[in-house]
């Protein structure tokens, strides 16, 4: 699988206005089912509400990566919008979100979790985040992800194949499980470059 694979230009939508945070989660939900990631927006909708229930997938800095791994996702993709105003999704540093990724996960076959780690990886760097939010169109909002993934895995970016133990756990400071421990570790990660900054 390649970062390619997992992203479509009619799963992006740049300058959006939302009023709240359901509004944005019915967007990236519906155009998961256009491209065909999902087969019933209805539950996985539900899904993704019941994960945001537990604990927001804000993690600050503007970003938030709701997620759900579901047995109605076809394909693994991802949906994104950007959200220039922002919304509020009831992020840990109260501060709007305003690049909101969506990530629809199945429970029938692997997940390409090293994918997803890298992914949620390069959200770290801010430069990355910013270009994004200033991509003018879909295909170049796709080209930076892409752009930026062969930059900081050269060797890999191309074609991802399964990766051992040990290389996932540096990835997500875990040992490989679920979608949302990759979450879990990108959110502890987020947190920590939070706290850096404010020392």
């Amino acid at each position: 699988m390649k970062m390619s694979d997992v992203l479509s230009k009619d799963a992006i939508a740049l300058n959006c206005k939302f009023n709240c945070q359901e509004e944005a989660i019915d967007k990236l939900v519906e155009m998961h089912f256009a491209v065909k990631n999902i087969s019933d927006e209805k539950q996985f909708k539900t899904e993704i509400l019941e994960r945001e229930a537990k604990q927001s997938t804000a993690v600050g800095g503007g970003l938030a990566l709701p997620h759900a791994q579901s047995s109605v996702v076809e394909k693994t993709g991802l949906a994104v919008v950007t959200v220039p105003e922002g919304v509020d999704y009831n992020a840990p540093d109260k501060q709007p979100a305003k690049l909101i990724f969506m990530i629809a996960a199945s429970d029938k076959r692997p997940i390409h979790l090293e994918l997803l780690a890298r992914f949620v990886t390069l959200l770290l760097d801010a430069k990355v985040v910013n270009t994004l939010m200033e991509a003018k169109t879909e295909e170049e909002f796709i080209d930076i992800i892409i752009e930026a993934d062969k930059k900081k895995y050269p060797k890999e970016a191309s074609v991802y194949e399964p990766l051992e133990e040990e290389e996932l756990k540096n990835i997500l400071n875990e040992k490989n499980g679920t979608v949302h421990r990759v979450f879990k570790a990108f959110k502890k990660k987020m947190a920590n470059v939070r706290k850096n900054k404010e020392v």
